[in-house]
């Protein structure tokens, strides 16, 4: 695995040994990022269920100001310092913890949040409605949820307005926007 594109181009990541953890794939990051805006000027960004932090990372390399990471897993929080050491940034900060017991103790508000549980725990219901009770979203936020391809995503939760579904094999991804009415 490696950063696709921006100023940290190509510089080969860290992941996690052993089933615990499903890495975000080059080919799914560069289409992610492709679909979201290749590049940002600022912003930050929120990647909930880090991993490797490789999707935080790559929206570092194409311009996001500052990027806060969350993840539970010792040995994956250890994975994510490493790699953000190798790309040489301070624009990333790492928390410990479950992120669905943080979202009120992170800092300011996000343009972008990615959230990647472990498929089995996945619940976008349930985590959207806890970012917007948290308050956390700045107005033209997007909230992209990945999840197993054969499990649903919901139409409408409320303060949000699903954008597009977007499918890669095993792994979908859904786009939400703050609902501007709403919010």
């Amino acid at each position: 695995m490696r950063v696709v594109a921006g100023e940290y181009r190509g510089i080969p990541l860290l992941t996690l040994k052993g089933d615990l953890t499903r890495p975000t794939s080059d080919k799914i990051k560069a289409s992610f990022f492709q679909m979201v805006g290749p590049f940002f000027e600022g912003g930050r960004m929120l990647d909930a269920f880090s991993g490797s932090g490789a999707m935080a990372i790559e929206a570092l390399s194409r311009g996001m100001d500052e990027a806060i990471l969350v993840e539970k897993n010792p040995a994956a929080c250890q994975v994510i310092e490493s790699n953000l050491k190798k790309v040489k940034t301070r624009k990333g900060r790492l928390y410990r913890g479950d992120v669905r017991h943080l979202w009120t103790q992170l800092p300011g508000r996000f343009n972008l949040i990615y959230l990647d549980p472990p498929y089995r725990i996945a619940d976008i219901s349930g985590d959207l409605a806890a970012i917007r009770q948290a308050n956390i979203l700045k107005k033209e936020a997007l909230v992209c949820y990945e999840l197993a391809s054969d499990r649903s995503v919901p139409d409408k939760v409320e303060g949000y307005e699903l954008v597009i579904i977007k499918d890669y094999k095993a792994t979908r991804i859904a786009f939400y926007r703050v609902n501007q009415e709403k919010a």
